[in-house]
């Protein structure tokens, strides 16, 4: 008898890290709106603190709640977001898009545009997280908008059934023939899970890499969608756990990092 033994792949782990919106869901608007804005402030000042955080926007609405409140803020903010250091989703926000009319789709990422379009930053991914309503005419919206990345992050009690059957990453194709690389991961702010702390990495990521470790998945990186849940606010865990982490061990590799990068 005679077997094949291949060397593990080397594995960079891309995570997302947002922290999710849902107005009005934990507490009003207004004091949902300002937790957004104090959460920008922290991920701003970790950006600083440490080189390998990074952070994305995981919608627009989160990004003008913070620059209403802190205009002052405005340029540093461009920056990071023409260095990489930061990203954003392109759409208004988690949008029930079977709900919306032709022109509230087609305008969806239009206040993002202009604002790119401003700061003179890359804009070219769309997250959406928690309402599986991600209609087929999606893709040619969000390509003929600009938008080449899509990810969408179910909610597993509301669409239990949403992710089985699919390979991703894979290219979805809207009624043009336009097409978004695209992603629909198995829920939101899953780096909590995930890798919370270095105790818990050692633990649960091998088992989350086994399940990619498959001959129909030739890719050496995998996709981990958001940090933080509805609302909560940001914590330098995320980056000392990366850290820690990336500094005992070559691989698999923890990248904070934005769709883009992935």
């Amino acid at each position: 008898a005679s077997t094949v033994l291949r060397p593990p792949r080397r594995w960079r782990v891309f995570i997302v890290p947002t922290v999710h919106t849902d107005i009005g869901y934990t507490d009003l608007q207004d004091k949902v709106a300002a937790l957004h804005a104090s959460n920008t402030l922290q991920a701003l000042a970790l950006v600083n603190e440490h080189p390998s955080f990074n952070w994305d926007f995981e919608t627009y609405w989160q990004l003008d709640c913070f620059l209403r409140a802190h205009p002052e803020k405005a340029e540093e903010t461009f920056r990071r977001l023409r260095e990489g250091r930061m990203g954003l989703s392109a759409l208004f926000g988690n949008m029930l898009t079977g709900l919306c009319s032709h022109e509230a789709l087609n305008r969806a990422t239009l206040s993002s545009r202009n604002l790119a379009n401003k700061g003179e930053f890359e804009l070219s991914s769309v997250i959406l997280d928690d309402v599986p309503s991600a209609i087929g005419s999606l893709p040619t919206i969000l390509a003929n908008s600009g938008i080449r990345y899509f990810i969408e992050g179910v909610n597993g009690e509301r669409a239990p059934h949403a992710t089985q059957g699919l390979k991703n990453p894979f290219y979805w194709e809207g009624p043009d023939g336009s097409c978004v690389l695209s992603h629909i991961a198995p829920g939101y702010a899953v780096a909590g899970g995930v890798i919370g702390s270095i105790e818990q990495v050692g633990e649960r990521l091998p088992g989350l890499l086994a399940g990619y470790d498959r001959a129909d998945y030739p890719y050496d990186a995998v996709l981990i969608n958001g940090a933080f849940s509805d609302n909560q606010g940001v914590a330098p865990w995320l980056a000392e756990v990366v850290e820690k982490w990336n500094a005992q061990w070559e691989y698999p590799k923890l990248i904070l990092g934005r769709p883009e990068d992935f």
